[in-house]
């Protein structure tokens, strides 16, 4: 018996195996390099402030961010995309990122407590390296984008009818009053001002003499906090992890920025 082999049809068989062997390990190639990745950048997306390594699970990501949300870090997705922020706006954290670069700022500059006669946002110390808890918090808040009612004359202090108050509300912040709704990135007014008459009278008396950023929650019922209300808290590294309030230094009410990016 003569048995006839189809050379052909062999060689044409091994071809389209061939083909879709290589279809397989292509598709599984792409799959491969298109996975999802997550990474822990600043509220701005700098490459260059990535911290650690790429994630493969945005779980994997918070447990890490944990550690550095008091600095304003959150993820992003492969595609540059905001994926989750620890408070409840991307805003927040953008103000403590500024709160964090203006508390480096003021600490390796030589900044000392006082009541500056211009805008640190603007003078940057080259007229004065004075600072205080009410203009501290008012630097890092325009730093973040929130320019009405802050001009290079305006002062912004705890008191009078231009103060740091009505600089938040003309940018549409939102008043908080109970202190267990209060978040990362608030802006925080405590006490009150009975000790500073006659210098201040009436209504003002009353109002809050102290005013900081709260960068979150801490271990022990403690919150992380901007603060420069000392030069010993200007010139220490912050956040600093503390109380939320203190005797005599109750907590008032608390100002939370639109989620409306400026």
């Amino acid at each position: 018996m003569i048995i006839l082999i189809d050379k052909q049809g062999i060689y044409m068989k091994k071809r389209i195996i061939t083909f879709f062997i290589v279809i397989v390990l292509f598709l599984t190639c792409v799959s491969c390099s298109s996975a999802e990745k997550y990474f822990i950048r600043s509220p701005y997306n700098e490459g260059s402030t990535q911290l650690f390594h790429a994630f493969d699970t945005i779980e994997a990501a918070k447990t890490c961010l944990k550690d550095v949300e008091q600095l304003g870090y959150v993820i992003y997705d492969s595609k540059g995309n905001v994926v989750y922020h620890p408070f409840d706006t991307l805003a927040q954290s953008r103000i403590l990122y500024q709160a964090k670069t203006v508390a480096d700022y003021v600490r390796t500059n030589g900044y000392t407590y006082g009541n500056a006669s211009v805008n640190p946002a603007y003078d940057q110390g080259k007229t004065e390296k004075l600072v205080s808890c009410d203009r501290f918090v008012a630097w890092a808040i325009f730093l973040s984008g929130y320019s009405k009612a802050h001009y290079e004359n305006s002062i912004l202090s705890l008191y009078g009818e231009k103060n740091i108050e009505n600089y938040l509300i003309a940018n549409d912040f939102t008043r908080i009053d109970n202190i267990e709704e209060v978040q990362g990135g608030d802006v925080i007014f405590v006490g009150d001002s009975h000790e500073h008459y006659p210098n201040l009278q009436g209504f003002w008396m009353e109002y809050p003499d102290h005013v900081f950023i709260c960068a979150g929650g801490s271990e022990f019922g403690n919150f992380y906090r901007y603060d420069a209300g000392s030069t010993r808290r200007i010139t220490s590294v912050q956040p600093s992890k503390e109380p939320l309030e203190y005797p005599g230094k109750n907590f008032r009410f608390a100002y939370r920025a639109p989620a409306e990016l400026p």
